[in-house]
């Protein structure tokens, strides 16, 4: 990584930490409380720098240029995807603490050396957390791109070569391999290879295993002619019944070891084999889902198509009906709100105009008039139950439909994506070029 190129374009951020630099190398900035009065005044839990022993808490004006320098860095893109938060607080600090005592500081050699410290910490993580409610028939793997879902004993030669690689206690190495025997054997698990500092890539992990686990219902939903129902199928991470947190192994890919972390439920299993593989990848755009999925940079409509596979996994795990039709509704509006004006017209227009004419033939166009009246009184539904505070007034029969049409706002916007559509407003204009088009027949 060449930190001279990465701050080209970034003259504004320079120039700011050129300025804020002197007051927090200044130690005329800075309280060191001799009692427990200014103790209470600065605050226990003020961040604060620790030079020999002794404590030194920011003044007002001093705090300020912290936060400013911390906020400009963090808002570089290099740290932002692959540092937590507090991992770059922590290292200006440390930046600091090192240079206080001198007084001063270029800024340039400030800058490089946090950055430098900063990029050292990302590294290449492999992580693995138990997945509930899929069986492995006729496939050893089944791959989403950065991610693979398979059985754990496929990953076991990995694994304990890190283990290898890394020396351990003889109880710790007993309590790794009980850990691993209660919580992985004979399990089917999520694997994922993901960079960052230790604290982001578990977040990143974390965040791509529920977009796996989305995937999944969605590809569930596909497969089931009545629609995804925990009642059939419960696709999940194992998670603690109060914490939400999961089971997982890590291993930093280059430095190896493992690092344990935890969770439990009896799901019942969807299964997947090579030709359901087969089909998504012919008929359901699979491939060019994953493609872009863990991209970072996506476009418009590719960024709609992961939020709204993200509302309809959760519209399909939540058990009120209530709570699942404002889901799946959600999943729709990220696609078909633009503006503030007209939203339910815009939704019907546009999702009646999408099924029938976006070409791939999920409604005839014949059936487009029925459609959108039947999207309005599903949206009618909509309204009464989060402005009139309506409850229990949503069936299945309402779930199957709505989850009907956000799976297919989803598959449908694949293919457009395929066709190069690469904003919502390309799209919106589209469906009401082609809506007048049907008005004047």
């Amino acid at each position: 990584m060449n930190i001279e190129e990465l701050l080209n374009n970034q003259r504004k951020l320079v120039r700011t930490i050129e300025r804020k630099l002197p007051c927090v190398l200044n130690v005329k900035n800075y309280v060191t409380p001799q009692t427990i009065e200014e103790m209470r005044e600065v605050g226990p839990l003020s961040p604060h720098l620790e030079i020999e022993r002794r404590w030194f808490y920011f003044k007002k004006n001093s705090k300020e240029a912290f936060y400013e320098i911390v906020d400009k860095l963090s808002s570089l893109k290099i740290l932002e995807e692959n540092n937590s938060f507090s991992n770059i607080f922590n290292e200006i600090l440390k930046h600091i603490e090192k240079w206080l005592p001198e007084g001063k500081c270029d800024h340039l050699v400030f800058i490089h050396s946090c950055l430098e410290s900063l990029i050292e910490k990302q590294r290449d993580h492999v992580y693995y957390t138990a997945l509930e409610g899929i069986s492995l028939e006729n496939i050893k793997e089944f791959n989403l791109g950065s991610m693979q879902v398979g059985r754990f004993e496929n990953y076991i030669e990995e694994i304990e070569e890190n283990k290898k690689s890394h020396e351990q206690e003889p109880h710790i190495a007993s309590s790794t391999n009980e850990f691993i025997e209660k919580n992985f054997k004979g399990k089917i698990v999520i694997r994922g290879e993901v960079r960052g500092d230790q604290e982001k890539s578990k977040e990143k992990f974390v965040d791509n295993c529920q977009l796996v686990v989305n995937m999944l219902r969605l590809i569930a939903s596909t497969f089931y002619e009545q629609g995804y129902s925990r009642k059939y199928v419960s696709i999940n991470l194992p998670s603690g019944k109060s914490s939400g947190s999961i089971q997982y192994l890590s291993s930093d890919i280059s430095r190896s070891g493992l690092i344990l972390g935890w969770s439990s439920t009896e799901p019942e299993e969807m299964p997947i084999n090579i030709e359901m593989v087969e089909e998504l990848r012919e008929y359901y755009f699979f491939n060019e889902l994953i493609s872009f999925a863990w991209e970072q940079d996506q476009t418009e409509i590719e960024s709609s198509i992961i939020t709204a596979i993200h509302w309809f996994g959760e519209a399909q795990n939540e058990r009120s009906l209530d709570n699942s039709f404002m889901l799946h509704w959600t999943a729709i509006e990220t696609v078909f709100s633009i503006g503030k004006d007209y939203i339910a017209e815009n939704i019907a227009v546009g999702l009646s105009t999408l099924l029938a004419f976006g070409g791939y033939k999920i409604i005839s166009p014949e059936d487009k008039e029925t459609t959108y009246y039947q999207i309005k009184n599903l949206y009618s539904k909509r309204s009464k139950v989060i402005h009139r505070g309506h409850r229990k007034k949503v069936t299945t029969e309402d779930i199957i439909e709505i989850s009907k049409y956000s799976k297919w706002v989803i598959l449908t916007l694949l293919g457009l994506r395929n066709k190069g559509f690469r904003t919502l407003s390309e799209l919106k204009n589209e469906t009401d070029r082609i809506h007048g088009l049907t008005k004047q027949i």
